[in-house]
């Protein structure tokens, strides 16, 4: 006579717990300035996102160091159009027969 198996019910212990962190100061003062260009509202940004009290985000946003600028080096082929495009060659090993 075959036993016929019953399959376990899942272990379901509730909704997922996620784990909630705030973002550091730096980094809210960093999305600030990335949203907004006038001072209050980066605070009220910052303020909001941290948690803190616009008085105390106020300091960390007018101390925060300057934005850095974007790297010259960077272009892209369009901005080179006499020079013709590098041709990178890859060479693969076939496989060998054993």
């Amino acid at each position: 006579m075959l036993r016929q198996i019953r399959p376990k019910p899942p272990r379901f212990s509730g909704p997922p717990r996620v784990r909630h962190e705030p973002p550091t100061v730096m980094e809210a003062v960093s999305v600030a300035r990335d949203l907004a260009s006038e001072v209050e509202q980066q605070v009220s940004i910052v303020a909001g996102l941290t948690g803190l009290p616009e008085e105390e985000a106020r300091p960390h946003v007018l101390s925060a160091p300057a934005e850095r600028p974007e790297p010259r080096g960077v272009r892209n082929e369009a901005q080179r159009p006499s020079r013709a495009p590098q041709v990178v060659v890859v060479r693969r090993r076939g496989l060998r027969p054993i």
